[in-house]
């Protein structure tokens, strides 16, 4: 069996081929495109090509495979990962930032880091105290100081294992943000034991902590800077080192809502 799927999210449009048949194949393809990804009609800008088989899953990108494996979470994580990927770094309207991000009354707060610098676990501990939900992969920007939600499902690592569970907003019982303007943006580095300890920024290392965490930084060097110095205008910055998860975002709401 073969197949083709093309959609368009965030102004990239894309496509995802396959040839085989596997059992949960159109779930798994469902759930790795991007929020709100839509059918479209325009030429691709990117590929992907997924071979199916009764025990192996082979991901293709670009002529070369990517992943090649017999577990089917592993080859979903990295499907979804690949096709967000894309799309933030093609992405002609926004600023894809890797980022955690949660809502508040006031605005949004942006948590910027890389893979594996914690964001999951002090995005999902902001929900636990009335924050809603936007990301915990990607801050998308623009100009005006706003940011949208890329709600993807939370990837959560089980206490003391390497297992991870992907949870939605819905299945946590939390609510999603739409578009808001940016409340802050906080630069948190995890020391192992540490008490939570904040301070403020200036305008130039809020920025410097956006592009440094930009996609699309090398391809359009310009519109990222000009995205990030919007934020970082209108925004309040903070920087510090935290501990545990649940003390760090006692003391970051604390924060914000002294100002």
């Amino acid at each position: 069996m073969t197949g083709v799927r093309r959609v368009e999210a965030f102004g990239v449009p894309f496509d995802v081929s396959w040839t085989g048949d596997a059992p949960g194949w159109s779930t798994v393809l469902a759930e790795s495109l991007p929020p709100g990804s839509r059918p479209t009609d325009r030429d691709p800008v990117w590929r992907a090509e997924v071979e199916l088989g009764a025990r192996r899953w082979t991901l293709r990108v670009a002529g070369s495979v990517v992943e090649d494996c017999d577990d089917v979470d592993v080859f979903a994580h990295r499907l979804e990962s690949e096709i967000g990927l894309a799309v933030a770094d093609r992405s002609p309207r926004a600023v894809f930032v890797h980022a955690g991000v949660v809502g508040t009354d006031q605005g949004a707060i942006v948590l910027p880091g890389s893979s594996h610098a914690g964001k999951t676990t002090l995005v999902k501990a902001l929900l636990e105290r009335g924050c809603t939900y936007l990301s915990d992969e990607y801050a998308v920007l623009d100009t005006h100081g706003q940011v949208s939600a890329y709600p993807r499902r939370l990837s959560i690592r089980h206490p003391g294992t390497d297992l991870r569970q992907r949870l939605s907003a819905a299945q946590l019982g939390v609510e999603v943000s739409e578009r808001q303007p940016v409340r802050a943006v906080v630069n948190l580095r995890y020391a192992p034991d540490q008490p939570p300890s904040l301070s403020g920024a200036s305008e130039g290392d809020c920025a410097m902590w956006l592009v440094g965490n930009a996609v699309a930084a090398q391809r359009r060097p310009g519109g990222v800077l000009a995205v990030a110095a919007a934020v970082a205008r209108t925004s309040r910055s903070l920087v510090g080192v935290r501990g545990e998860a649940g003390p760090a975002a006692d003391a970051l709401l604390g924060r914000l809502a002294e100002s």
